[in-house]
């Protein structure tokens, strides 16, 4: 006899977040965007938003990760 386990699985939720320095223009961040999208829907998270800035460079005091 087949079992069949059923289960309920919750999609992950994740934002998008791009930065567009002087060496590369906002359509290679678009690309990078579009490419970190689709990895994560092959994933199983959902992209829900998109963000850009226009920076330097990175600076690590404006990047945070929290937990639910």
């Amino acid at each position: 006899m087949k079992e069949f386990i059923i289960s309920n699985t919750e999609t992950e939720n994740a934002i998008l977040v791009g930065i567009i320095t002087p060496q590369q223009n906002e359509a290679k961040v678009k690309e990078y965007l579009d490419e970190l999208d689709f990895l994560a829907t092959t994933a199983g998270i959902n992209a829900v938003k998109r963000f850009t800035q226009r920076m330097d460079k990175p600076n690590s005091v404006l990047f945070s990760c929290t937990d639910k």
